[in-house]
């Protein structure tokens, strides 16, 4: 069964209404064969609710109406029809669509608007001890922003439980890896070549992909176009970011952020034995590349 999975903008509570008028409508175009006067009233509908949550519709990557045309093309063609960035139509065979409508910080319902809390835009401010602007109050996770990770939530309540014991700690993480469990995996950590361009950095990329890798060959892994990439600024070969794209590299994702924290440099993973055969070497092999020298490519 394939799953498609839909993003966009809209936060959760206009983004309900949104998906439940279209799927209403979607149900009765199905029914009665009035595609287009269906499709009209979708985008109608999509210009407004954009309207009220403070966004463009052309802004969107895949607008909220391509959902319904989905549906549509599921009831009658088994397929996703969208509409890439150049203008052409393309089908996606799929049998269910899921579509998603953003998060937000869960900060009303339970009373903070009769606390002394500071906020933050939509979260609630916090230092690096996620200490709150009220006496013996913190506040750790999705409330606190960005990135909004389990593991970011978990290593914050940890520390807040030392600092209330006694311990003296604080949140200053080099990097905190993002994973998408989708297949293939992807994992981010630290800055990607995008990301040092816009900070005026000066870099050396590196990337070696999985159809080299013998692991990932053994795995029937290597015809997904994966790759592990990793960023290191020019002048010292400290590396800055570490990107992978595979089955499985989420399970690389801590010796990235180790390297991240540790200040590795291009040289010091070049110089680490690593395991063959392993999907952790086309991280040791990206870091070659970087340097100029790497052996399987």
């Amino acid at each position: 069964m394939t799953l498609i999975i839909l993003t966009e903008g809209i936060d959760l509570s206009m983004g309900a209404l949104l998906t439940l008028a279209n799927v209403v409508l979607a149900t009765l175009a199905v029914k009665t064969g009035m595609l287009w006067p269906a499709f009209l009233a979708v985008l109608l509908l999509c210009v407004i609710f954009g309207w009220m949550n403070g966004l463009i519709i052309c802004r969107l990557r895949i607008p909220p109406f391509v959902a319904t045309l989905g549906t549509l093309g599921i009831a009658q063609g088994a397929a996703l029809l969208v509409e890439t960035a150049d203008g052409k139509p393309l089908s996606i065979p799929a049998d269910k669509i899921l579509v998603t409508v953003g998060r937000k910080p869960n900060t009303q319902g339970w009373g903070i608007e009769n606390m002394a809390v500071d906020m933050d835009g939509r979260f609630i401010k916090v230092d690096d001890q996620c200490r709150t602007s009220m006496r013996d109050v913190w506040a750790i996770g999705d409330l606190v922003g960005e990135p909004m990770l389990a593991h970011k939530a978990s290593a914050q309540g940890e520390m807040v439980a030392e600092i209330i014991a006694g311990h003296k700690r604080r949140f200053n993480p080099v990097a905190i890896a993002a994973v998408c469990f989708t297949e293939p995996e992807i994992v981010s950590a630290g800055l990607s070549p995008a990301d040092a361009a816009r900070q005026g950095l000066d870099v050396v990329v590196g990337q070696f992909p999985f159809s080299a890798n013998g692991r990932a060959l053994s795995m029937d892994g290597a015809d997904s176009g994966g790759f592990v990439r990793v960023v290191a600024r020019k002048s010292d070969h400290r590396v800055l970011g570490i990107q992978a794209v595979g089955q499985h590299v989420s399970e690389l994702s801590a010796q990235f952020v180790l390297a991240l924290e540790m200040g590795a440099l291009l040289e010091d993973i070049a110089g680490t034995i690593h395991v063959h055969p392993t999907l952790s070497e086309a991280f040791h092999e990206s870091a070659l590349k970087a340097l100029g020298h790497a052996i399987h490519i």
